[in-house]
């Protein structure tokens, strides 16, 4: 398989068969998705292989999103934050690349993927897994072998409609809208993540419908 076809035909998949891939194709991931580029090659990426339904279902009932369960192997991506690049996070840009990796070689080798970044709040996620305040948990990728084959998911955009030349081809008026309800739905994540866990688990079922259900793979 060449890259464009891994690039091109991977899908975000949210049903999964009950069976794990072997933790030897698990770690040969990882080990391809490291060589990514990081900023000023710190290569501080840290991976943690979660199997156990147990732990699953905490990080759900701490408001994470509830397809966490439907994975037989979880990978939670943390990296260091030690950087002097508060304008641009490159830690964050560092980490995200893996991340990319491990998406496209996991689809390379017959796995399918998704990845979460509806999560606890990172301190939540730091205390029960024992990262320390140093590392920042950035996402979680589901792993395994998909129920069903992933329908097609097209493009929202033509190429042209996304690249300018010298400039921009951002509609800035068109986007207040969409920036006022961004504001509102951030209001409401950050209401959300103060509720108690009781709470939140009663919320879960509603969550689902309104964020996962959407979506067809």
């Amino acid at each position: 398989m060449d890259i464009k076809e891994a690039i091109v035909k991977r899908r975000s998949v949210r049903a999964f068969s009950e069976v794990a891939p072997d933790k030897s194709l698990v770690l040969e991931i990882l080990d391809v998705a490291r060589w990514a580029p990081t900023h000023c090659n710190t290569q501080a990426v840290k991976f943690i292989i979660i199997d156990d339904a147990e732990l699953k279902q905490k990080i759900v009932g701490m408001g994470g999103s509830v397809i966490i369960k439907n994975a037989p192997i979880g990978i939670l991506v943390s990296y260091s934050n030690l950087s002097d690049n508060i304008e641009y996070l490159d830690y964050i840009q560092s980490a995200s690349a893996v991340i990319q990796n491990v998406l496209l070689y996991s689809y390379s080798k017959g796995l399918a993927t998704c990845w979460v970044a509806h999560l606890p709040r990172k301190s939540d996620l730091q205390k029960l897994f024992n990262i320390p305040q140093t590392y920042d948990p950035i996402a979680y990728i589901l792993m395994g072998y998909p129920k069903k084959e992933p329908k097609e998911v097209p493009r929202k955009y033509k190429i042209e409609e996304i690249t300018g030349y010298n400039n921009t081809t951002v509609d800035s008026a068109s986007q207040k809208t969409r920036r006022d309800m961004i504001q509102i739905k951030s209001k409401l994540r950050k209401a959300y993540y103060k509720l108690p866990t009781p709470i939140k688990r009663l919320l879960n079922p509603i969550v689902d419908r309104l964020f996962v259900n959407k979506f067809e793979n």
